[in-house]
């Protein structure tokens, strides 16, 4: 498990990029993962499909290391 953005935040749209690692710095493996957003009492939880591509010069996002999610 790991969290990535615990603050008070106003009411808006918000960007929160993950570098497909885990707290202890390592990659994740491929795999189906769940997603959970809360915001004052309401909780949303969501499945996210993390592939890994066994080719290195290949990236998911060629501008950016990480993976980015729009909450809206």
């Amino acid at each position: 498990m790991r969290t990535l953005s615990d603050e008070d935040k106003k009411m808006g749209s918000y960007e929160v990029v993950w570098d497909g690692r885990d707290n202890g710095g390592r990659r994740v493996s491929s795999g189906v993962y769940l997603v959970r957003l809360q915001a004052g009492s309401e909780i949303a939880t969501a499945k996210m499909v993390v592939v890994r591509c066994p080719l290195s010069n290949l990236s998911p996002l060629p501008d950016r290391s990480g993976f980015a999610y729009h909450l809206l």
